[in-house]
C-alpha cells in the first residue's frame, strides 16, 4: 500500500510546524510512507487551515492514500501503522475522527483523516474545497474547513456518510497528554498528539514546548 501523510504550514506557525514535521518524518520513515509538507498557500482569501484540501488533491494521484494531518500535531513513533487501521476500512473513501466526547451525532475533527484515491474521494474533495455555496453558508466558520465538512456529513452531500468511516476520538488522535494513562498501552493509545486549542504562543506556547519535548525525547532513545 502506497501512502503518503501531508502537511501544511506557513511562516506564521512554523516555530512548532518544523518540529511536528521532523517527527512525523521519523514515524514515516520507519513505516516506509512519503512525508510532505506544502508552504505554498493556494487560497487568497481563506483561512491556511483550508490548505489540506488542495494539499491533498495535489497528491492524491500518486498513492493509494493520502492522509492528512494538522500542523499542531504529530505521531507518536511507535504507533502502529496507517495499514492496520486502513485495511479494516477498505470499501470506505475517507476515514476520519469523532471529535472530544464522542457524541454520536456531533463534531468530526478533521486534525488527521485519510483520503482513498477514487473518484468519489477526488469529487468531494473538490467540492469540500472549492464549493463557494457551502463556504458562504458554513454554520461553523469558525471551523473553517471542518465546520464545512461537518454541514456536508450532517446534509449527507454526495451520499458521503457511505462512503465514511468514522472513529472514535481516542483512536486516531487525543488532545491532551495528561490522558493517555486512560488508554491501554500499546494496543489503544491513539496514533497522534493533535495538539488543538493548546497555547500557541508567548512563554507558555504549548505546541512549541511539546513538540520540542517529544523530539527530544525521540532523539534521545
Amino acid at each position: 500500500m502506497k501512502i503518503a501523510i501531508v502537511t501544511f504550514y506557513n511562516e506564521a506557525i512554523a516555530d512548532y510546524g518544523s518540529l511536528t514535521s521532523r517527527i512525523n518524518q521519523v514515524y514515516c520513515k520507519k513505516h516506509g510512507y512519503t512525508w510532505i509538507v506544502n508552504n505554498t498557500p493556494s487560497y487568497k482569501n481563506r483561512h491556511p487551515a483550508w490548505e489540506n484540501l488542495p494539499t491533498l488533491l495535489t497528491h492524491i494521484d500518486n498513492y493509494d492514500y493520502v492522509v492528512w494531518i494538522d500542523a499542531d500535531a504529530f505521531f507518536y513513533t511507535d504507533s502502529h501503522s496507517m495499514e492496520s487501521i486502513l485495511t479494516l476500512y477498505p470499501n470506505d473513501d475517507f476515514v476520519c475522527s469523532r471529535d472530544l466526547g464522542n457524541i454520536p451525532d456531533g463534531e468530526i475533527n478533521t486534525g488527521i483523516f485519510a483520503v482513498k484515491n477514487t473518484e468519489y474521494a477526488k469529487k468531494f474533495l473538490n467540492k469540500w474545497a472549492y464549493d463557494e455555496n457551502l463556504y458562504n453558508n458554513n454554520t461553523m466558520k469558525y471551523r473553517w474547513d471542518q465546520g464545512v465538512f461537518n454541514d456536508m456529513v450532517r446534509g449527507n452531500v454526495m451520499d458521503i456518510k457511505n462512503h465514511m468511516k468514522l472513529l472514535d476520538y481516542g483512536v486516531l488522535q487525543h488532545f491532551y497528554r495528561e490522558d493517555l494513562d486512560t488508554y491501554a498501552y500499546p494496543a489503544d493509545k491513539p496514533m497522534i498528539y493533535h495538539m488543538a486549542g493548546r497555547r500557541a504562543s508567548g512563554k507558555e506556547n504549548e505546541r512549541l514546548l511539546h513538540s520540542q519535548e517529544y523530539l527530544a525525547q525521540i532523539e534521545s532513545e
